[in-house]
């Protein structure tokens, strides 16, 4: 176990790994769809998965993926897909585990495709049920 969490902080690999993904159904595709509407982005560029209680957004090649961006301008989108997930699985007893959105920037390319992650931004539920951006 140590040797896993040292090989993925002192790797090219993803910052965070994501064991036992469940990729999007029907009710998360929804919720994805608001997020590339609201946003007007690429379809393509938006991505959602689930692993316990995380619920993860993936913008893959985004224009704020291929470019040097300020941290200000990755949390400022980051808690705009924040706020539409929220209030989408806000009253769903499906997501009412899910303490963590986790909004992460990515480059992908190469055959077989590698992800390389430019930014990550927790947003973590409160005691009142509201999704905060978490800063360490």
């Amino acid at each position: 176990m140590l040797a896993l969490l040292f090989t993925s902080l002192y790797s090219d690999g993803p910052a965070y790994t994501q064991p036992n993904i469940t990729h999007i159904d029907g009710a998360t595709e929804g919720i994805r769809l608001a997020v590339v509407t609201n946003l007007g982005a690429p379809d393509d560029t938006v991505e959602m998965s689930r692993s316990g209680d995380i619920l993860l957004v993936s913008r893959v090649n985004s224009n704020m993926s291929n470019a040097v961006h300020a941290r200000g301008e990755f949390n400022k989108e980051a808690a705009a897909i924040a706020s539409v997930v929220s209030r989408a699985i806000a009253d769903d007893a499906e997501y009412k585990k899910i303490n963590t959105i986790r909004v992460q920037y990515l480059n992908r390319s190469g055959s077989p495709a590698k992800d390389k992650v430019i930014d990550t931004v927790d947003f973590r539920k409160n005691p009142n049920g509201i999704f905060d951006m978490h800063s360490s």
